[in-house]
């Protein structure tokens, strides 16, 4: 009945053990989980990060390129600028070289005007003077209005440099501060990835930790159960030894009443069965010999596993205390766990901010492209000009 017992509280705690283990590793599971699905978000999201910069980076040299063409157009409208103005020299000095031709020329002549049709109409003879010096200041007139025409068109064409190279400064200007801001968001991304990186060691390192705590934590659970099953069969072995020292002090009170009751009767009887009685008492004796000679036995084995025994309850003793410390090592651990998730709150923020500022230097860029290409327009029509 006792061993039934016994082996059924056995069987009840490898369960709560084999439960509490199965349960600990399926804790160890989810934990494995969720920081794999948290270390993918952030590569993810890494990733996207990394994208958007290269994508920036390449409009950034689109927008170089841009730059470059239209540096292009102004040297292009300047070198134009440049010949119109030498022209202009050359037509003021023709203009100079005209002067003294002006003397001569009739008084009403002052009234002439700049429209080709009013000077049509002028009367040639009220002029007064050859077909030669007509045809001088006719050509002068008109190298004149020509000059004026081209002059005009320069101060426009200078007025539209000016501020396409105000446009293109401030672009530029535009260009370098996004480029650092590029420059810095790179900087924050690699700051980021080297912390993710930092922190998912970290996790794992507790996490193995928490393994190994969870192993030593097992294996006293194990040799628990195996010093107390071996105390439970020294208890029995206990019981087992007192039940024969009992019978064997109630055999002998038995056998000592059978020797009284033996010396009773007459001489006679007693003569007659002597030989009797003694051959019953050589074998009482032999049997008491014999059991004691096993009670000696047992006693001695009952000695031997005492001394293991008290070193198996101090060993339980022990391993109770470094179970314990276990236990608060493996809480401490988990309040480190949930420490550390809070620097991944925070890495996660700083990347949404990322994302955020990159889209704002997208708009920028979006913004900048369009002023880049009003300005090309405008230089292609310079061209055309």
């Amino acid at each position: 009945m006792r061993k039934s017992v016994f082996s059924e509280k056995n069987s009840e705690s490898k369960d709560s053990d084999e439960d509490s283990c199965l349960s600990s590793e399926d804790w160890e599971d989810i934990q494995c989980e969720i920081l794999e699905k948290q270390r993918d978000e952030a590569n993810q999201r890494l990733m996207e990060l990394e994208e958007a910069s290269n994508q920036l980076l390449k409009e950034m040299n689109m927008l170089e390129i841009q730059f470059q063409v239209e540096r292009s157009c102004r040297e292009s409208a300047e070198a134009l600028a440049l010949k119109v103005s030498k022209e202009n020299t050359a037509l003021k000095r023709k203009s100079q070289m005209l002067l003294p031709l002006i003397s001569n020329l009739p008084e009403h002549l002052v009234t002439v005007t700049l429209d080709p049709e009013t000077d049509l109409a002028v009367d040639v003879d009220a002029v007064g003077c050859d077909v030669v010096d007509g045809d001088v200041f006719d050509g002068s007139l008109a190298n004149f209005r020509e000059s004026n025409s081209e002059e005009n068109l320069l101060l426009e064409s200078q007025a539209k440099i000016t501020a396409m190279q105000a446009s293109l400064d401030g672009l530029l200007a535009e260009k370098l501060q996004l480029e650092h801001q590029v420059e810095e968001l790179t900087r924050e991304q690699v700051q980021l990835r080297e912390q993710l990186v930092a922190e998912a060691e970290e996790k794992e390192a507790i996490l193995r930790k928490m393994s190994k705590q969870t192993k030593t934590m097992t294996k006293i659970k194990r040799v628990s159960q195996l010093v107390t099953e071996e105390f439970t069969e020294m208890s029995q072995k206990l019981e087992l030894e007192q039940g024969l020292r009992q019978h064997a002090e109630v055999f002998a009170h038995q056998m000592l009443a059978e020797q009284k009751v033996a010396e009773r009767p007459s001489a006679t009887e007693a003569c007659a069965s002597e030989a009797d009685v003694r051959l019953g008492l050589q074998q009482a004796l032999t049997q008491i010999c014999g059991i004691n000679t096993a009670l000696c036995n047992i006693q001695r084995y009952y000695q031997d596993q005492i001394k293991p025994g008290t070193g198996a309850e101090e060993e339980l003793q022990d391993l109770r205390e470094q179970l314990r410390k276990s236990e608060d090592e493996r809480k401490t651990l988990e309040g480190r766990v949930s420490q550390a998730d809070a620097p991944v709150t925070e890495l996660r923020e700083q990347l949404r901010k990322s994302e955020e500022e990159r889209k704002t230097l997208e708009g920028q860029l979006s913004q900048a492209e369009a002023s880049v290409a009003e300005l090309r327009e405008e230089g292609n029509s310079l061209k055309h000009h």
